[in-house]
Formats: C-alpha cells, structure tokens, sequence
C-alpha cells in the first residue's frame, strides 16, 4: 500500500469511528450541505446512481415499503402536475416484458373484481355514459381531443365500490390519475358529484 493511499485508508477509518459517535450531527451536516449545494448534490446522486442502480432500486423499495401512503401521495401530487410525462413513462414500461405481465395481471385483478359485484353495467351503458359527458364531473373542463373523458369508480373498486352505473363518474385523465383508489371525499372535501341514473342510458 502505497503512503497515499494508507493515508486515505486511515482517513476513512477516522470519519466512520466520528459518524457512529455522531450520527446526529453526520446527518445535519449532510442535510446542510445538501441544500447549499443542490447542484452538485444531484450531479453526485446521479453518478452514484448510474453506477449502483440495482442499490437504488433495492433503497426505493424500502421506502415505498415503509411510506406506502406517503409514496402513493406523491406519486399522485407529481401526475397531477406532469400528465405527459406520466402517460410516457407508463407506455413505456407497459411495452418492456415485465411490464406487460403487470399490465395483464392489473386488468385480471380489476376484471375479479368487477364480476364479483351484484349489478354491474353494461357494454353499452358505459359507451353512452363516455359518448354523453361533456366535461370532467371534478374539475368541470370540457373534454376535447387532447383532454378526452375516462370512467371513474365514484367509490372506488378496491374499497368495495360497484362497477354499476350508479357509481360511475367521467373525469378527464389528469383528475382521475389523481384520485386514484380514493374515495370522493378525501379527493375533493365537498364535492357534489351527480351520479347519473340507469335509466338515462338505457
């Protein structure tokens, strides 16, 4: 071992013994110089993370593990926000292998459930309720081409909700992403959402 490299050795060997008896103080150094520094922060982060992606993943597993809510929250805050970017990303995923056995298994999943309630509705009952809907029923901006109408589960189907028609909303995309499996009330506080009636479409 040469003298530089014995010297960095014990140099090593100095900051890990003062990072355990300091851990505190370690981490608000970081933070600190983090924040003065996001630049190069993320310039850091970025090389590290193009070297050790599989340790990357592995970390961000288990935080999503740890903070299922608080990830889910904002994956949520950042589709409202960037749509595009969103609906990219996922195409391409959902064009590799594995995603699209997640594709496949997720519409299985959603299939289940559907059939497992007493009243479903029909073919027909959602293409006229689609064809009928002028604007979101949330943010009520008019659907158009580049903002085309979706169906939402009022309640959604993972909480018990009913694939019938009584529990059917048409929200654009952005408005839908964002509610995801949450119920009216914790999306939008107050909301007074018309449900339409069977006979309307029928």
């Amino acid at each position: 071992m040469s003298l530089d490299e014995e010297k960095r050795s014990k140099a090593r060997e100095r900051y890990q013994r003062w990072k355990l008896n300091n851990p505190g103080r370690e981490t608000e150094n970081r933070r600190r110089w983090r924040a003065a520094n996001p630049e190069k922060h993320a310039a850091n982060h970025q090389r590290y993370a193009a070297a050790h992606p599989e340790k990357i993943k592995e970390k961000w597993q288990r935080h999503q593990a740890a903070h299922p809510e608080k990830c889910a929250a904002r994956a949520r805050k950042y589709a409202a926000k960037n749509p595009e970017k969103v609906r990219a990303a996922l195409r391409a995923y959902f064009s590799t292998p594995e995603g699209k056995i997640a594709r496949r298994n997720g519409e299985a999943r959603r299939r289940h459930r559907m059939k497992s309630t007493d009243v479903s509705a029909t073919t027909k009952e959602v293409a006229n309720i689609l064809a009928a809907a002028s604007s979101c029923q949330y943010c009520e901006r008019p659907f158009s081409e580049m903002l085309p109408p979706t169906l939402d589960h009022i309640k959604p189907l993972s909480k018990g909700g009913g694939h019938e028609v009584t529990n059917l909303a048409v929200a654009c995309r952005p408005c839908n992403s964002s509610k995801g499996a949450r119920d009216l009330s914790a999306f939008a506080p107050g909301a007074n959402v018309s449900v339409v009636a069977v006979g309307q479409f029928t």
